[in-house]
């Protein structure tokens, strides 16, 4: 599928990925009036809710990005009392792969083809799980 480069820079940056914003960049140097609201943008492709009268978010909803991958991932977690501390990459067998201690990308280039799971654990001790599929 082709897409142009406007296309890309209109994507929330939780499915799109650091293509998102280099496509954006870009885009600004010839048009530099554009401005995107990243928090419609996500609300529209259900990767995030609109904040409470609070200023609260009301989603603590974990996205891998891009999933399926090939090469790196990204973790997406908006939680500012409750930050993921470490990552844990296990296989459909229950074998760990991967820990990490930190939400930078994480390698799965050696990983083979096939479904994983993450479980990433929240500085208050909160595991969230999500799948990741493998692609090459």
């Amino acid at each position: 599928m082709k897409y142009s480069m406007q296309s890309i820079a209109q994507q929330c940056p939780f499915s799109g990925g650091r293509s998102v914003y280099i496509a954006r960049a870009i885009l600004h140097e010839y048009f530099p009036e554009m401005v995107y609201n990243d928090e419609d943008l996500c609300t529209a492709e259900g990767l995030m809710r609109k904040k409470n009268e609070n200023n609260q978010v009301l989603s603590n909803k974990l996205l891998i990005s891009p999933n399926p991958a090939n090469e790196l991932v990204n973790i997406i977690y908006y939680n500012d009392k409750d930050p993921i501390v470490s990552t844990i990459l296990y296989s459909m067998e229950g074998k760990i792969l991967k820990t990490q201690n930190n939400i930078l990308p994480i390698a799965v280039k050696d990983l083979s083809p096939g479904l994983y799971i993450f479980n990433c654990i929240t500085n208050n001790g909160n595991v969230l799980t999500s799948k990741l599929t493998i692609l090459k």
